[in-house]
């Protein structure tokens, strides 16, 4: 269901988890899904990492060398 964009809430009613912490022990979270995520939100906010809002044909780059973190 997290892989199909259902939101976390939903999937912890869903599931009858008490909380998200619950729940999280379930969820994977892929490179891929991190990249996506963070390429949305370049997409709706065009700015660069200097503040300075991105030109139409200039693209945000993300680094995937970066670790994966745990969010929760």
């Amino acid at each position: 269901m997290s892989n199909a964009g259902i939101p976390l809430r939903v999937i912890q009613e869903i599931s009858g988890h008490r909380n998200l912490e619950q729940l999280q022990r379930y969820l994977e979270v892929s490179d891929e899904q991190v990249l996506g995520a963070a390429a949305s939100l370049a997409m709706l906010s065009p700015v660069g990492r200097s503040g300075v809002e991105l030109g139409v044909d200039e693209k945000l780059e993300i680094d995937a060398s970066i670790p994966n973190r745990d969010l929760g």
